[in-house]
């Protein structure tokens, strides 16, 4: 009875000096709440994620869209006169809801929130983005009042879900249903290559409705050149021409082609020995350029969420015609 009695009064004092300990010391040191490196930080993690998941190129450009059109309509209101909606000028979009008139926000809060909110929506490693995540929203939290936090968060999370919203209509969903592509035996048409004998990447990519353009079909290009493998056809001239820079390629030459090869999934064999390369996608290489291209001009955070914006907008739509014309 003594020692129930001993363990009784032993877990009231643990719980007790449990209780009485000082909360989690947040190191805001240096932490700016506008700070534009906090969106371009979000946005390379995001790069980091999709290449570990290894979402393909196609894939990869419409969950920069989804983040990047979320994160901007919530920073925006940071200078609402200066920025106005993007969504409301594209297709699909519900109207995105509206902050409360007098109360105080922290919009860049807002604005990473909606950014998370979407990604942990469309990609896989979920766990990496919450725990990245986490970091930023404890320094929000240790500097802003807990109303003004809350209201923040909130906020972010509605214009989240409503770009989500749209994201569930675009036919994405409905592409990963449609029957596998059979190739055509015709001479000129695609084929899978040795080694892998990979399928066709997306072969109903533009089959998604895209932001800008009114159908995929509104840029549509000139036809290519007919395929002939006649030496006198400009269509083996051209081939030839590329074959021959391709033996002979300048130092020069070979550091553009690897500073723009964005293949993001590359198998090597060796033998029996089999292992991949993985690498950022096109899309992901353009969002990176836009980064460099906010803190080359000193872009505040509503403009660099902006830039972001149009950026993977265009990347969007351009990977939808792209695949049109496939």
């Amino acid at each position: 009875m003594k020692t129930s009695r001993w363990w009784m009064w032993g877990g009231c004092w643990l719980g007790l000096v449990g209780s009485c300990q000082s909360p989690k010391q947040v190191d805001t040191a240096g932490f700016q709440p506008n700070d534009p490196a906090l969106l371009q930080r979000s946005v390379k993690k995001l790069t980091d994620v999709i290449v570990y998941d290894i979402f393909s190129p196609p894939v990869a450009s419409r969950i920069y869209a989804y983040t990047s059109l979320a994160a901007y309509e919530a920073i925006r209101f940071d200078q609402p006169r200066q920025y106005a909606s993007v969504t409301a000028r594209l297709n699909g979009f519900d109207s995105v809801p509206q902050p409360q008139k007098g109360k105080p926000y922290s919009f860049p809060l807002a604005g990473l929130k909606a950014f998370m909110t979407v990604a942990q929506k469309i990609t896989f490693s979920v766990d990496t983005l919450k725990t990245f995540e986490k970091g930023w929203l404890e320094k929000y939290a240790a500097v802003l009042d807990q109303d003004t936090y809350d209201r923040s968060v909130a906020f972010g999370e509605a214009v989240g879900k409503t770009v989500l919203a749209r994201a569930a209509r675009d036919n994405y969903k409905q592409t990963r249903g449609f029957a596998r592509y059979s190739t055509v035996p015709e001479e000129g048409k695609w084929q899978p290559t040795q080694p892998d004998y990979a399928d066709a990447i997306e072969p109903y990519w533009h089959a998604i409705q895209p932001l800008a353009m009114d159908s995929a079909r509104q840029c549509e290009a000139p036809l290519p050149i007919a395929f002939s493998l006649k030496k006198s056809s400009p269509y083996y001239q051209e081939l030839t021409r590329v074959y021959e820079i391709g033996k002979n390629m300048t130092d020069e030459q070979k550091e553009i082609a690897r500073f723009w090869d964005d293949n993001a999934f590359v198998s090597h064999h060796t033998g029996h020995a089999t292992f991949a390369t993985k690498k950022m996608t096109p899309g992901g290489h353009w969002m990176a350029i836009a980064t460099l291209a906010a803190r080359q001009t000193k872009a505040d955070l509503p403009k660099t969420a902006q830039t972001y914006a149009l950026t993977a907008a265009a990347l969007f739509d351009g990977f939808i015609s792209c695949w049109e014309e496939k």
